[in-house]
């Protein structure tokens, strides 16, 4: 399997950043895991490293429903970045089970994977194989 360096998660859940820290850990997904409460936070986390690629995270893993910017906002900011080479992919973790959305989310070309809270270890070991 191979460990990713940097990995973002943006959810407003304090409890959902440590378990995903946790998690992260224990399945030797990436050497480093920046968390953030909000889309705008992650999006300012983002805009400052742009040309600093070594510490642009390989996976964004982002919750739709939190105050500031929710996860729609923070999709529509992120579409507007211009990444050097490579652009994060963007993963979908939310507990919402809303068919529409799924549906909302598979219309963004940046939207790589929906998963429903909790994340586990399969859903990381998945991505990496």
């Amino acid at each position: 399997m191979k460990k990713l360096q940097t990995v973002l998660c943006v959810d407003d859940d304090a409890i959902t950043l440590f378990l995903f820290k946790a998690l992260v850990q224990k399945t030797n997904f990436a050497a480093k895991v920046i968390t953030s409460k909000n889309g705008s936070e992650a999006i300012d986390y983002l805009i400052n490293h742009l040309h600093k690629e070594q510490e642009l995270p390989e996976y964004i893993f982002l919750d739709l429903n939190m105050p500031e910017m929710n996860g729609w906002e923070f999709l529509d900011a992120f579409q507007q970045l211009q990444f050097a080479n490579t652009t994060p992919k963007v993963i979908i973790l939310t507990s919402s089970i809303n068919i529409e959305d799924k549906k909302k989310a598979a219309s963004y070309s940046i939207v790589e994977q929906y998963i429903e809270k909790p994340l586990r270890a399969n859903h990381l070991l998945e991505m990496v194989s």
